[in-house]
């Protein structure tokens, strides 16, 4: 017995200390009424968990993890209404500065801060150059997560809503958070980032300001921060980008639209990593480059249409990486270069159309590399101006011609132009605003399948659509593929769907034209109403039916009592399209309202 003693004291002491959940309430019952205290109490791997209120002064004000691997979080961080009540109030001011959280002990992607507002944070800017920056939080050499929080109305030297410094050994992530009304006096009204590479998500930036560099996001010397699914609304800078100055690596899938920059870069400025698949439109710069300036890393699959600079660039300026696969559409420059102004890269299979000029190159000016399979058409006060010796276009449809191989000179037929409405004053073009068309190809243009043909074929390289690069026999002109879509057969079951019921699945069958093969279908192409994937895809090829089954659910939060006509699309592995109609009947038995 005595043996055995030994053993049980030693699996006591390798017991692991069970993660605790701390609660904290501002005027009710918890084990605390103020964050820091249950930051002092806690351990790594603890929850403290803030129940709605708002929450300042001593305790609430420059909260410091002090290096713990703990979250800190709201009741439902994916709750914007918990969120919005679930506030940290810092109450800064110039007398008296205060901000959010301080993150300066080596804290890691443990670290978490997870749905709050964080408002009224204020960096002093007479304070040292640490102190000064960081209006709701600030992060030096550690990498926290942030994570569905709401930064409103802080202010700093750098970083009106967060400032990352020195963070470049580690990648802080900022998830599906919201900058409003930030202000910066120097860079980053939203989020500054000085030699860091934090990754942003899924996150918005609106209304923020920067009085130098980067309204939105501004990154200074070293780090290369990432942006995925971010929107940029509304942002401005004195200086250079509206939207963001500085981004060093790779952005995808952005909206960066409505910003403005007193000189450079409305939309975007020093941005030297890929561009991919974002959409740039409605951005103002005051000197040159209204949507993007000085970007010189490859752009692919964007829309850039509806900028304006009032001097040059009003599309895109001095951009020398490679351009594919773009719109550039609808862009207005006060002197030079519409949609284009010396940019020095290869530019192929870009659409550059309807854009203007006050004085020379509507579409583009003083660019000095090749064009190749693009589209140059409809732009005002002359197409091209004052082309640079290197300067070569082929396989490529002009307007008015241009001597190269390949090249032709004809109406490209687009589906639906865009066009400059005047606004109700035809004499005055200041006020006119562009009106986005539809730049894919019809039936009947002349610009399919008359490419390079010599186009090195890449079986993963898509166009702008995400579609196959190559359909046919010969890569198109611009930035769309031509495809043709079928039409298929399509039927619902149930056909009649009762609102009231709990089931889980509505099945969809799918028949293609005879001459075509389910097999065929790519099984996550397949979308109801443009907004809802299918679940799963099965095949019967003896049968030549395609079953797709859809959430009932969401399928039935977009339904009215009534007939209603649904539309269910999807693609072939060749990049087809095909297209189906249904009509089905809605009622609710259950006498709730019908759901909208």
């Amino acid at each position: 017995m005595k043996k055995l003693v030994p053993v049980f004291i030693w699996l006591l002491f390798v017991v692991p200390n069970q993660a605790r959940i701390i609660t904290v309430d501002d005027d009710g019952p918890a084990d605390f009424n103020n964050i820091q205290a249950a930051i002092n109490d806690s351990n790594d791997g603890d929850v403290i968990e803030v129940k709605p209120g708002t929450y300042t002064g001593d305790g609430n004000q420059d909260i410091d993890f002090g290096g713990k691997a703990i979250t800190i979080r709201s009741t439902n961080p994916n709750s914007p209404d918990i969120v919005a009540a679930t506030i940290i109030d810092c109450n800064g001011m110039e007398e008296e500065p205060h901000r959010g959280f301080y993150f300066h002990n080596n804290e890691d992607s443990n670290s978490v801060v997870d749905g709050f507002t964080i408002t009224n944070g204020y960096a002093s800017a007479s304070a040292s150059y640490l102190e000064r920056n960081g209006g709701a939080i600030f992060c030096a050499n550690s990498n926290p997560t942030i994570a569905n929080c709401a930064i409103i109305g802080n202010t700093a030297r750098s970083g009106g809503g967060i400032c990352f410094y020195k963070c470049y050994s580690r990648i802080p992530s900022i998830i599906s958070c919201t900058f409003v009304d930030n202000r910066a006096g120097f860079a980053g009204g939203g989020v500054a980032s000085y030699d860091s590479s934090p990754i942003l998500n899924n996150c918005i930036f609106s209304g923020n300001f920067a009085g130098g560099l980067g309204g939105g996001i501004g990154h200074i010397d070293f780090g290369s921060p990432t942006l995925t699914k971010c929107r940029l609304i509304g942002n401005a800078a004195t200086y250079m980008g509206g939207g963001i100055y500085g981004c060093f690596g790779p952005t995808t899938n952005c909206t960066i639209t409505g910003n403005w920059a007193g000189e450079s870069g409305g939309g975007m400025d020093y941005c030297d990593e890929p561009i991919t698949n974002c959409v740039i439109t409605g951005n103002w710069a005051g000197v040159e480059g209204g949507g993007m300036h000085h970007c010189s890393g490859p752009i692919t699959n964007c829309i850039i249409t509806g900028n304006s600079a009032e001097y040059w660039g009003g599309g895109m300026l001095g951009c020398d990486g490679p351009i594919t696969n773009c719109t550039i559409t609808g862009n207005w420059a006060g002197d030079q270069g519409g949609g284009l102004a010396s940019c020095y890269g290869p530019i192929t299979n870009c659409t550059i159309t309807d854009n203007w000029a006050q004085n020379h190159g509507g579409g583009l000016t003083t660019c000095d590399d090749s064009f190749t399979n693009c589209i140059i058409w409809g732009n005002s006060n002359e197409q091209i101006y004052r082309p640079l010796l290197r300067l070569s276009i082929i396989h490529s449809d002009i307007q008015d011609g241009w001597p190269g191989q390949g090249n032709i000179d004809a109406d490209p037929c687009f589906v639906d132009p865009g066009y400059w409405d005047p606004n109700e004053t035809p004499e005055d073009a200041n006020d006119d605003f562009w009106v986005e068309g539809d730049y894919h190809l019809l039936v009947d243009s002349p610009c399919i399948d008359v490419g390079d043909p010599n186009y090195p074929y890449d079986p993963n390289e898509t166009d702008l659509d995400g579609t196959p690069r190559i359909f046919g026999n010969r890569i198109d002109m611009g930035a769309y593929e031509y495809s043709p879509t079928i039409q298929t057969e399509a039927r619902i079951v149930p056909r009649t769907i009762n609102m009231a019921s709990k089931g889980n699945w509505i099945t969809c069958y799918i028949w293609l034209p005879e001459q075509y093969n389910v097999a065929d279908i790519e099984p996550n192409s397949v979308i109801l109403e443009n907004e809802i994937q299918a679940a799963s895809l099965s095949v019967d090829e003896q049968d030549q039916v395609a079953i797709a089954r859809f959430s009932r659910e969401e399928i039935q939060a977009i339904l009215s009592v009534g007939q209603v006509e649904l539309a269910i699309t999807g693609e072939l592995t060749d990049g087809t399209v095909f297209e189906g109609t249904v009509v089905i009947r809605v009622i609710d038995n259950g006498g709730g309202k019908p759901i909208k």
